[in-house]
């Protein structure tokens, strides 16, 4: 069977134990829609820095963005051909990682072994739902990236927001998949600050790598009325889908750039009654209001969280916590397979006993 795989540095010394990557998973890198066949996208993804770009035929090109030859920066230069030029010395490379031309020696001139790019070196992908996915893991993946039937699809009326959070990828999961912090950590937005913050209901369930909680808000008084409903979805290990009321659904993917940071992607899909327009424009208004008012406080209070590479040993979770234990139950599964590591966590059997 073939064996390819994407390493991400282990550093500092917890690293090696309980690294910031899950093996044998898909994750996205990058919004479809950014990757054209006119000029190559230069992104930090897993550890590494890549070149994406599309051929002749419209498929998605990926390479290691540093040139075989001295280390220049592929991004850097051109699509000729449906192949990357190096903007340093031009030499050329198909999507396959086959060096094809050194100006330099001209045309005849027999191109040395050591300039195509090595098979081991090449990412898997896959493009899907208006995403590219890359794969993490020593096999080649048996089954495709998994999505939710929540989630919104690309579509004249959605919106999408990308940006950098310097705060390392397990911790932005957990604060993705927290509730139960929105009436503190969110005050400055929320109209019951800190009043409503008893969920009742609460139920998370997983099957078949999703994670689904369901909860409502109130205050803690007998028959309070709901304030709050939330849906959440997660895909593991790193796609949310969110539902906000009756006309707002969302998408969040989440890839680890390097150990202490990660990108952040979404996309909202928003239904005005007024025509694509005034849909788009809303799911854009909502992805400002999100990221400008919101998400900062979520940023500050991880990135101050310790430590910042957190694992559920690290943790004294509650029942609101379920599907935070549940992620990290998942993930712990994924590291026995791939490394044979023992699980010998009771928080997450005693709080996260579900069927996963």
């Amino acid at each position: 069977m073939e064996r390819r795989k994407t390493s991400l540095p282990l550093a500092p010394a917890d690293a090696a134990l309980e690294p910031v990557l899950i093996p044998d998973c898909w994750y996205p890198i990058a919004e479809a829609a950014k990757v054209r066949a006119d000029r190559p996208l230069g992104v930090e993804r897993l550890g590494r820095r890549w070149v994406l770009w599309r051929d002749e035929q419209g498929q998605v090109a990926c390479l290691p963005a540093a040139c075989p030859h001295r280390g220049a920066d592929l991004s850097l230069g051109k699509v000729r051909g449906g192949e990357i030029e190096c903007p340093y010395h031009g030499f050329r490379f198909t999507g396959a990682g086959r060096c094809t031309a050194v100006p330099c020696e001209g045309r005849e001139a027999r191109i040395p072994a050591g300039l195509h790019v090595r098979e081991q070196d090449r990412p898997i992908l896959r493009e899907a739902h208006g995403l590219l996915w890359m794969w993490h893991g020593a096999e080649t993946p048996t089954a495709e990236p998994t999505w939710v039937e929540e989630a919104p699809e690309p579509s004249r009326r959605h919106a999408t927001w990308e940006e950098e959070w310097s705060v390392c990828f397990t911790r932005v999961m957990e604060g993705m998949q927290d509730i139960h912090h929105f009436p503190f950590a969110h005050s400055k937005v929320d109209p019951w600050r800190g009043k409503a913050a008893r969920l009742d209901p609460y139920e998370c369930h997983i099957e078949d790598e999703v994670i689904r909680q369901v909860a409502c808000m109130r205050r803690d008084e007998p028959e309070a009325p709901v304030l709050a409903r939330f849906d959440v979805a997660c895909a593991f290990p790193a796609l949310l889908a969110l539902r906000f009321g009756e006309r707002i659904t969302g998408v969040v993917g989440l890839c680890p750039i390097d150990r202490d940071r990660t990108w952040v992607w979404a996309r909202y899909a928003v239904h005005t009654g007024l025509g694509p327009l005034m849909d788009r424009l809303a799911a854009w208004f909502s992805l400002w209001s999100e990221f400008a008012l919101v998400q900062p406080d979520d940023k500050r209070m991880l990135a101050s969280s310790q430590p910042q590479a957190a694992t559920v040993h690290d943790h004294a979770l509650v029942h609101a916590d379920a599907a935070i234990a549940a992620w990290h139950k998942l993930r712990r599964r994924h590291l026995q397979q791939a490394h044979a590591v023992e699980d010998t966590t009771p928080t997450l059997q005693a709080v996260a006993g579900s069927k996963a």
